[in-house]
């Protein structure tokens, strides 16, 4: 199975996650192409980051970013939760993403204090079903707990069972 990691880091914690699902899918035989979304103008301020994803801001990626999703069997999106909603580089990348009806979709967050978290999981549902994809499954992932191995495996033990059928 070709599985599409794609994901959005300012901490390092979300890239945390997305390194452990890569593991475990590859041990699993999956083929997976990992992109880590990254503004061309990234802010480094936290609290400009905040009012930009508040604001629903669509920022040009840079480098080498493949939107085409056809070949791919399973996609993997990620974000931190940013003011209530997912980040903005996530929504520029969702923006130009091609063919992913019918695509097998999964997403996950990653929080500080998780306000807001259900708004941010039905508008990214409600993003990836317009695009008329498969949602399957969401985790949600306290961020200063990312670095615990054992906390990963029992957060997205059937995050990635699902991820790993096909």
């Amino acid at each position: 199975m070709k599985v599409a990691l794609i994901f959005y880091s300012f901490s390092g914690n979300t890239q945390k996650v997305f390194e452990y699902l890569k593991e475990i899918l590859l041990s699993k035989g999956c083929s997976v192409e990992f992109l880590q979304l990254k503004p061309e103008n990234e802010p480094k301020n936290f609290f400009k980051q905040g009012f930009s994803a508040f604001t629903k801001k669509k920022p040009k990626l840079a480098g080498e970013v493949f939107y085409d999703l056809k070949d791919f069997d399973y996609i993997i999106l990620g974000t931190p939760l940013w003011a209530f909603t997912l980040s903005p580089a996530l929504r520029s990348y969702l923006e130009k993403a091609k063919n992913l009806e019918n695509k097998r979709v999964s997403f996950l967050f990653t929080y500080g204090s998780g306000a807001g978290l259900n708004k941010a999981i039905r508008e990214l549902k409600s993003i990836l079903e317009e695009k008329s994809a498969q949602v399957e499954s969401f985790a949600s992932l306290e961020g200063k707990k990312v670095k615990e191995r054992s906390y990963l495996e029992e957060k997205l033990k059937n995050f990635c069972a699902c991820s790993s059928s096909g």
